[in-house]
């Protein structure tokens, strides 16, 4: 191996020689990036590297945290309770007729309680078994899969059930290097154990040319087989297909000329193009994201006037400051100046006004189709041959590469050959308001906007640096807790430690909102990638470097004696430095995940400036959001990544590790199912967690291999741990780029009939029908829906089930969401001809 030195000349790491590599005296003080015992307390003995200490101060704060969050859950407005209180009409996207229509909680009503009574009843028992200050935990331990499946998908079940995955991983890992490596680290006599106790249980008390490191090198062999064997068996629940086995009845197409974005142009030539092919559904897709927002404002309106309603049948008639913030002054009584008005009436003249502008702005979006539309074919066979003609593919010479669709009078208009065309995703998986996003302006913000996040983390990739950065405010600070007690001063650091490595992923998400990706599976996918490898430097990596910045790690790379740094991952404060990170994410990390500090801001926030009470109900669905399973999964696995890669050098973490999984896994489990809405993504993002697991296990072997080269050479144990590592990168080569090994990969796959096709499990797109969240036919502009006083007599919004939205031309009742920009549209005429029906609300 070789590389460019900044003199310009050539370094080799030559692998061919025999003698250690010695560490430069020195060098250890340049490999701390973090403080090393500045401020050890005399509670405790100096040698166990401040863990003792951290753990006392992180026990405490979790005890305070999760009080906190007990007292604001039963005395806030319900908060922590919002995904159960709400989330029955929030999405009903796994439970009942699915179709495109892009959003699935209705504004004036709710399918009645058929199939899903029991799904009902669970919600009201577990709502009433969770009034006091502490059941929620009993409630939590008691929730069934089949409970948390039916209420937020399988997707959330997956997630769990991936998690408990590796809680059974960390055990068997943790059982392994307690009762085999962590002895072996012991009987070394290289560190002396009165001085440094700790270092004693560390792979650095072992004499460099020991033969015991075969034991260890012998243990992260075994890890990756129990871990792909672990993997092999959670990947059944997933129910994989063979690549190109799964078939949808449904094509979304794009890139379809804007002047003839029509429903009778499409249907006339697939007609003619494919007389044999029955064209079951199509609805094109148009741009109303003002409309969206319009009917989003009324949507709260409405509620906000059937709690009047509710409130004036009992009492005086509700009077209100119709100004931000009028609720707050109304109880704090600061504003006397402001006149106060009748709520009904105010909320009435509003609704007028916006049903107004809906109604134009209904009129407007007719006229902006966004050049996309979905088509539902009879059968799985017939979408598929209309995908292969709209395919590239080659032609009998072997060498010209083009496409062979249907041919109709209408083709020359059309041009199918530059249509894009797939399998549509599902629709609970598609992000409508996105799809006005066009490919061009996409590619162009993607690129500027990944150069801007690039720069941002070459120079502040460590939370080292931002700590580094701000040492004229917080060596104050940490002199004066010092004086108080030296054990607040210790704290200090392993807490801007986890706070500054939480802000920093957060500009990821961020940026990737800029992005509009039109599936929730892309946005979760591109965030949790992005995510999980900026974390793995940050965290890992860099810090176990001794570099506090991927600046720093380009130069160490291109520098004389940059080999050097690889005997940084080997010192005894790295381990103490990670055992404490564990322990803080494991407490202050999971209670914080808990209380969910921003959501509560957000809540507190909107509650404050809301004209009264009546907009209360709205608040609590705005505060209703979807669990982030790409975020999680990052977080969790980089996580996982570090107690993976010291767990036989240090086997002190992974009883910490456990710990963190477990407390992990309970938090989430009670967000996912009280806290937040469902969220659809699909299976490829559950992989891609399995796919970091076989990462962190090949970063073990790749740290004893250097660990082993470093100190030995390229001899005996080194040339033992290259050949563990190159049977290892064979069978994952293999199986990724050859299809071998296929009974040793990480996944199962399920067997797939030739002659019966079977259809995802949660695959809502097979089903035909694309009703309309947003009806384009403008509105009555004065507001007198057929369904508006059986919404406003219905208290705080609630829906009633007697009263059922209509689509066009149907009386099936729909469901829908808040917030599209972007609908599937019905533009038949004849609905024209029919006069203009009670189209839903957002």
């Amino acid at each position: 191996m070789s590389w460019n030195t900044p003199n310009g000349g050539m370094r080799f790491m030559d692998l061919t020689r025999t003698s250690p590599v010695p560490i430069v005296p020195g060098d250890e003080i340049q490999c701390r990036t973090h403080p090393n015992n500045k401020t050890i307390t005399n509670f405790f003995h100096r040698g166990y590297g401040g863990i003792p200490e951290n753990l006392i101060i992180n026990i405490c704060a979790w005890i305070i945290l999760v009080l906190s969050f007990c007292f604001a859950r039963r005395y806030f407005g319900n908060y922590g309770r919002i995904g159960l209180i709400d989330g029955v009409r929030k999405r009903s996207t796994y439970h009942g007729p699915t179709t495109y229509e892009g959003w699935s909680t209705t504004v004036c009503s709710e399918p009645a309680p058929t199939g899903d009574s029991h799904e009902l009843e669970t919600s009201q028992v577990s709502h009433t078994n969770d009034e006091g200050m502490f059941t929620w935990v009993w409630s939590t331990v008691q929730l069934s899969d089949s409970q948390i499946s039916s209420r937020c998908g399988s997707d959330a079940l997956h997630y769990l059930k991936f998690q408990r995955a590796l809680i059974l991983l960390m055990i068997v890992f943790t059982f392994l290097s307690l009762s085999i490596a962590l002895p072996v680290n012991m009987s070394g006599t290289k560190i002396d154990k009165e001085v440094n106790p700790f270092a004693v249980t560390t792979l650095s008390n072992l004499d460099p040319g020991s033969w015991l490191v075969v034991i260890h090198i012998t243990l992260s062999l075994l890890f990756f087989v129990i871990g792909i064997y672990v993997m092999r068996k959670y990947s059944v629940g997933l129910r994989l297909k063979e690549s190109g086995s799964y078939i949808s009845k449904t094509l979304m197409i794009t890139n379809v000329p804007l002047n003839m974005c029509n429903e009778d142009t499409l249907r006339s030539h697939f007609n003619q193009a494919y007389p044999d092919k029955r064209v079951e559904d199509l609805k094109v897709s148009h741009d109303t994201e003002k409309v969206a927002d319009l009917e989003k404002k009324k949507k709260a309106v409405s509620e906000a006037l059937a709690y009047v309603n509710k409130y004036n049948r009992n009492n005086k008639p509700m009077k209100m400051r119709p100004w931000k913030c009028g609720f707050l002054c109304s109880h704090l009584d600061c504003c006397d100046c402001c006149e106060t008005v009748d709520a009904r009436s105010h909320y009435q003249n509003e609704e007028g006004s916006l049903s107004r502008k809906l109604h134009w702005a209904k009129r407007k979006a007719r006229d902006n189709p966004l050049g996309i539309f979905f088509v539902t074919f009879g059968t799985p066979e017939d979408a598929q041959k209309v995908l292969k003609d709209h395919t590239l593919r080659r032609r009998g010479n072997g060498i010209s590469i083009t496409k062979n669709p249907g041919r109709s009078e209408l083709s020359t208009a059309l041009n199918p050959k530059d249509w894009k065309v797939k399998f549509a995703p599902p629709a609970a998986d598609i992000y409508w308001e996105h799809l006005r996003t066009n490919g061009k302006f996409w590619l162009l913000r993607w690129v500027v906007i990944h150069i801007i996040l690039l720069l941002f983390l070459i120079f502040f990739s460590t939370p080292s640096v931002v700590i580094n950065n701000l040492d004229f405010v917080l060596l104050p600070l940490k002199q004066e807790l010092g004086k108080i007690n030296p054990l607040f001063s210790e704290f200090l650091a392993t807490i801007l430690l986890l706070s500054t490595a939480a802000l920093l992923p957060v500009l990821i998400s961020l940026s990737d909102r800029f992005l509009s990706h039109w599936t929730r599976s892309d946005a979760n996918m591109s965030v949790m990638v992005k995510t999980f490898i900026f974390l793995l430097f940050m965290v890992l990596l860099l810090p176990s470097l001794g570099l506090v910045s991927i600046d720093a790690f380009l130069q160490w790379t291109f520098s004389v004696n940059g080999t050097t740094r690889w005997d940084c991952v080997f010192l005894p404060d790295n381990g103490a430095f990670f055992v404490n990170y564990i322990v803080t994410s494991a407490f202050v990390g999971t209670a914080m995940d808990l209380i969910r500090i921003s959501e509560l801001i957000y809540y507190f926030g909107c509650l404050a400036f809301s004209k009264s009470k009546a907009e209360h109900a709205t608040i609590r669905k705005m505060s209703l959001f979807e669990f982030g399973y790409g975020t999680q999964y990052a977080w969790i696995m980089m996580k996982f990544s570090v107690i993976i890669f010291y767990s036989l050098s240090c086997p002190i973490i992974t009883m910490f590790g456990v710990v963190y999984l477990g407390m992990k896994h309970f938090v989430d489990r009670y967000n996912i199912y009280y806290a937040y809405a469902p969220s659809k993504i699909k299976k490829k993002v559950h992989i891609t967690a399995i796919n970091f697991l076989v990462t962190a296990l090949c970063l073990l072997q790749l740290c004893f291999f250097f660990f082993s080269f470093l100190r030995r050479g390229l001899r005996d144990v080194t040339i033992y741990s290259l050949v563990g590592m190159a049977v290892t990168a064979a069978v994952i080569f293999g199986y990724i780029f050859f299809n071998l090994f296929r009974k040793f990969g990480p996944f199962l796959y399920k067997e797939i009939s030739t002659e019966v096709r079977e259809e995802p499990e949660d695959a809502p797109e097979n089903q035909i029908g694309y009703n309309s969240p947003y009806d384009v036919c403008p509105v009555d502009p004065s507001g007198s829906n057929d369904n508006s006083q059986s919404e406003r007599d219905n208290g705080e919004g609630t829906v009633l089930a007697n009263s059922p939205c209509r689509t066009y031309g149907t009386d099936q009742p729909i469901d829908l969401v808040e917030d599209n920009r972007a609908v599937v549209i019905d533009m038949r005429r004849t609905q024209e001809e029919r006069g203009y029906q009670n189209g839903p609300d957002g």
